[in-house]
């Protein structure tokens, strides 16, 4: 029997629970004989109301199992399974299960994934690496060791995992998923793209592989508006199976005036980007006027969670649930308007959507279309989506003042004097993922980097720079345009947060990354007194960085064309004394601006919220 999340839809042993492109699916079980004193079929009975989804009932007759036969191995991988896929504690039950089965291979992989899902991924590595030593060519094993290694930000061993996953299962739809997504991590995006489209081969309606793919096309250069439009349009003809056939349901009578209860629908109700841009906002609702009900998709819950729960008004786990299930929880909490925060990113659930959850559906954080036509709306702002912007849309767009908005950071270091006062050189940073820094921003780095002589580029994420191949890749290319080694200073550590902020001290100018701009990473550059440098796009994802900018009125940091971004960079750079005044003011204007109007904020989405469902109730009555 093996207990996974992240396991394929065929894996050839065991009974599974597994996250199946989005889906939990579940597969026959080969089984061990039954203790010599179990009834005949116990087993394979319980086993059953995993397949019918009983898992409550799962639970309390494996424990049942397990007073009358407590050395039961797969009993407490019954058990394990039942606890695990409720968002249950399943890390004693599973463990004990490894230490009665030692040469049961599924019992330590099962143990691995369930570390994993605890954010304990050094022993989930050696979980599944002792699993491997059992059975070498267990698909699943190396798929799930690449995983974990994903997380820990050993890219370049993950890669062989996946390799030699799929060199075992060619038709392994998961396995080129995520093999796409560490060589994104990689910064090799062309063969990323390959992976997702083999996936996509094997699996059209790969929910993971779709969201991916849509999202890789964000950080190429080449992507056009008309790209991202048709991409869009293919994602909901591959998932139409299964959907085409939802009848919208019957709402309730609509009360224009009433208490309105909005519900969002997140995995990062937790420390993440998005968390930290929903807070200010939970904090601020008006409860006279507002219930708010919170869905989490949130598999390693902390502290920031236990926030979000304390906040609402509801919180629901959707952990494991079915996307339609999700959707009929949702109706029957009477959800008015619904929010749908960072649709294609991370374990966000977009396709509750087509099942009508609530009579008005939202998209926040997702920095282009869903493709979805039910729904309803996107929130944006002018600097995000103009007038006159090209990108095209499935949803109406209802613009805020401003889109963004971070608390103000707290318990951080102060802003440093000028490094370039005392090294005598400029130093430019850019602590963006490296999926972001494609051939093109390398390119203009350099131009960056030879226009102002003897000036340094510090590159960091997390602890990226710690696979060689990465390295050497960055290396080769700045030395492909002119920019020798010395010159670079590609950091890898796991740093805290202060420690991470306190890194901006060595920082003069930050570079953007295009076309998908920083968003976190300007605002901190930002709050740290380091002026960010940003080419504007044509599209949303193009776009994040000059928003902001522009809400600071700091339109002279943002650049139409790259010559443009070389002679700012170079303006900057040669001018130390307007480099330093606005170094020493950037985090006084960032504080007053509407960047940290977290009250503002979200009064502007209450009465963003309260217009669209006055909309809604007059199409109801007419």
């Amino acid at each position: 029997m093996n207990v996974s999340r992240n396991e394929p839809c065929s894996c050839g042993s065991g009974l599974k629970y597994k996250r199946c492109c989005g889906r939990l699916a579940a597969e026959p079980a080969i089984l061990p004989s039954p203790a010599p004193s179990a009834a005949p079929g116990e087993f394979e009975q319980l086993i059953a109301l995993f397949h019918a989804e009983r898992y409550a009932e799962l639970e309390s007759r494996s424990r049942l199992l397990l007073e009358r036969h407590p050395d039961s191995g797969l009993g407490w991988k019954l058990l394990g399974a039942a606890l695990g896929v409720q968002g249950k504690d399943a890390l004693p039950a599973l463990q004990y299960a490894a230490e009665l089965s030692p040469d049961d291979v599924d019992a330590h992989n099962n143990l691995g994934n369930v570390l994993q899902d605890l954010g304990q991924f050094e022993g989930a590595v050696a979980s599944y690496r002792r699993a491997l030593a059992l059975k070498p060519d267990f698909a699943s094993a190396h798929y799930n060791l690449g995983i974990a290694l994903c997380a820990i930000g050993r890219l370049d061993e993950a890669v062989a995992s996946y390799r030699r996953a799929l060199e075992i299962k060619p038709d392994y739809a998961e396995a080129f998923s995520n093999l796409g997504n560490a060589q994104r991590g990689l910064g090799q995006l062309d063969s990323a793209l390959a992976s997702y489209r083999s996936a996509l081969a094997i699996k059209p309606d790969c929910q993971d592989a779709n969201r991916a793919y849509l999202t890789a096309l964000l950080y190429l250069p080449d992507t056009t508006v008309e790209t991202l439009c048709e991409a869009h349009a293919a994602f909901v003809a591959r998932m139409r199976v299964g959907l085409s056939e939802i009848v919208r349901p019957s709402f309730p009578p609509c009360d224009a005036r009433k208490k309105l209860r909005i519900g969002y629908v997140s995995s990062d109700f937790r420390n993440h980007p998005v968390g930290r841009n929903i807070m200010p906002l939970m904090g601020h609702h008006d409860r006279s006027k507002f219930e708010v009900y919170l869905y989490g998709d949130v598999k390693r819950p902390d502290g920031m969670t236990d926030w979000f729960k304390s906040a609402a008004d509801g919180w629901r786990s959707i952990v494991g649930i079915s996307d339609e299930a999700a959707a009929e929880m949702i109706r029957r909490d009477g959800i008015d308007v619904l929010v749908l925060l960072a649709g294609r990113f991370d374990d966000n659930r977009p396709l509750i959507v087509p099942h009508w959850a609530a009579p008005v559906q939202v998209s926040f954080h997702d920095p282009a279309t869903s493709g979805l036509k039910a729904m309803d709306y996107l929130i944006t702002d002018h600097g995000l989506s103009p007038r006159d912007t090209l990108e095209r849309f499935t949803e109406r767009l209802f613009h805020l003042p401003a889109f963004y908005v971070h608390p103000p950071l707290i318990n951080v270091p102060d802003v440093n004097r000028l490094p370039a006062r005392e090294k005598e050189f400029v130093t430019f940073g850019s602590f963006n993922n490296p999926s972001k820094v494609n051939e093109q921003v390398v390119a203009l780095w350099s131009r960056v980097l030879l226009a102002v002589p003897d000036s340094r580029l510090i590159m960091k994420y997390k602890n990226i720079f710690w696979n060689e191949s990465i390295r050497r890749r960055y290396f080769d290319l700045f030395l492909t345009h002119g920019i020798e080694a010395q010159r670079l200073d590609l950091v890898s550590a796991s740093d805290s947060g202060e420690q991470h902020l306190a890194r901006y001290a060595g920082i003069d100018i930050a570079l953007d990354t295009f076309p998908f701009t920083g968003s976190t990473t300007t605002f901190e550059a930002l709050w740290m007194g380091v002026p960010v440098i940003t080419l504007l796009g044509d599209h949303m994802v193009a776009r994040w960085s000059g928003a902001m900018l522009m809400k600071l009125k700091l339109d002279e940091l943002i650049a139409h064309n790259e010559d443009q971004y070389v002679k700012i960079a170079q303006g900057l750079a040669q001018n130390l004394d307007r480099l330093e005044a606005l170094r020493a003011g950037l985090r006084e204007r960032v504080a007053k601006s509407p960047l940290c109007d977290e009250k503002g904020r979200a009064h502007q989405l209450e009465r963003a919220f309260r217009w669209m469902w006055a909309k809604w109730c007059a199409e109801q009555a007419t």
